[in-house]
């Protein structure tokens, strides 16, 4: 009879353990999002028609650090309700996770949501590869322009005809210093 209740006992582990798993959701929202901004359809996304989170009464219950985060009932999506801010909520903590609980009504359900709020300032810059221009020593870059190598750095100066209300010729120059470590062109103007 022991090993009998054992096994029962395993099952139902078992099987809570997979109703549990099978109840998480998981959002990502960058911080800073602005208020109304729609983090997901939780409604969609837990397998409801339209119309039948409202009948089943699908509501948020709990909320573990105090998230601005609100079901709109109607439609089943999940809104943020005011901005928020990564640092305020998480401190330092690497992955910052939001967990919310949200209960589904006839029948009775529970599912955990987990929102996980991205920091937008560890993103590395994104731009656009519009215009590259490669410059040889011994070529100018267009007509007008004077270069002048000096070991690791680069001297591009564009001199214009004077206009008549200045008496001195415009000139723009750029420098381009070359880091040997890294390898990197960092570009100075004036």
């Amino acid at each position: 009879m022991g090993e009998r209740r054992c096994a029962a006992v395993r099952v139902l582990v078992l099987q809570a353990a997979w109703a549990l798993a099978g109840g998480q959701v998981r959002y990502s929202v960058p911080e800073e999002a602005e208020a109304g901004t729609v983090v997901g359809r939780l409604a969609q996304d837990l397998g409801l028609e339209a119309g039948e989170a409202e009948a089943r009464r699908l509501r948020l219950v709990a909320q573990g650090r105090r998230a601005s985060v609100e079901l709109s009932g109607a439609s089943g999506a999940l809104l943020l309700s005011s901005r928020l801010d990564r640092e305020q909520l998480c401190a330092k903590s690497a992955p910052c996770a939001l967990r919310l609980e949200v209960l589904l009504e006839r029948p009775l359900r529970v599912f955990h949501v987990e929102l996980e709020v991205t920091d937008i300032n560890d993103n590395a810059p994104v731009f656009p590869a519009t215009r590259k221009t490669s410059a040889s020593r011994n070529r100018p870059l267009c007509p007008g322009l004077v270069s002048r190598w000096r070991g690791p750095r680069m001297r591009i100066s564009e001199r214009t005809r004077s206009s008549p209300t200045h008496s001195a010729p415009a000139s723009i120059s750029l420098w381009i210093y070359k880091n040997r470590m890294t390898e990197i062109l960092n570009l100075n103007s004036f």
